[in-house]
């Protein structure tokens, strides 16, 4: 990274980073290298370092470096379509984040197959938020501190997850404890691996007036 990049860095980002000019190896553990990224996007993202090339190059290379094959699926703007589970499942993705109705994931039998489901949040998005609710950004940065606070002090006793599109919020996050700050795949093993069997739903998993829906009733809709 430049030198003129380090200004901007956190005490924690500049330690990591110049143990990391040291000692190149230690972004081979993919965690550190996660880590690092995270700390980075932090410290460095909005509007005025766009069009940095330092911060440019320094993400660009950080992302092409952890980048691993995706293995989970949201639909543009939102907008999955009624076969959207079955084709994802042929496609090899093993999680899926268009469903908006859980704070926790859970497991989606597909016809002898099954998804992880992990809920975007829609609603927190800033484009959905800011310019289609037209909120301020003081409103929406209160929203995002809100939920947050409220799934932090949930999450003492019952794991919650956060997930949306923006970046700059992380600073805040990180300034909570044991808080864990993971890729959607990782809470996908995480949780496949010690609550797979606690909740299980079968597709078509919504009601539709007042019966169990089918897959022809989200062309009703």
């Amino acid at each position: 990274m430049a030198q003129s990049a380090h200004k901007g860095l956190s005490e924690e980002s500049r330690k990591r980073f110049e143990k990391a000019r040291q000692n190149p190896a230690l972004f081979d553990d993919a965690e550190q290298l996660r880590t690092a990224l995270l700390d980075f996007i932090a410290d460095f993202a909005n509007w005025d370092n766009s069009t940095v090339r330092e911060y440019l190059d320094t993400s660009r290379a950080l992302t092409q470096a952890a980048h691993e094959a995706p293995v989970g699926y949201l639909s543009t703007g939102v907008s999955p379509s009624a076969s959207t589970p079955e084709v994802i499942l042929e496609c090899g993705y093993h999680y899926w984040m268009d469903p908006q109705h859980e704070e926790t994931p859970y497991t989606l039998k597909v016809k002898g197959k099954e998804l992880t489901v992990l809920a975007y949040f829609q609603d927190l998005n800033d484009y959905s938020s800011y310019q289609r609710a037209g909120r301020t950004p003081r409103d929406l940065l209160q929203m995002w501190k809100d939920c947050f606070d409220c799934l932090y002090e949930e999450g003492a006793t019952d794991p919650k997850f956060m997930m949306w599109g923006n970046h700059p919020f992380v600073g805040y996050a990180k300034s909570h404890a044991n808080v864990w700050f993971a890729t959607a795949g990782e809470i996908v093993k995480w949780y496949r691996e010690n609550y797979h069997d606690v909740q299980v739903e079968e597709w078509p998993n919504f009601a539709f007036a007042g019966r169990r829906g089918k897959i022809s009733d989200l062309a009703k809709l």
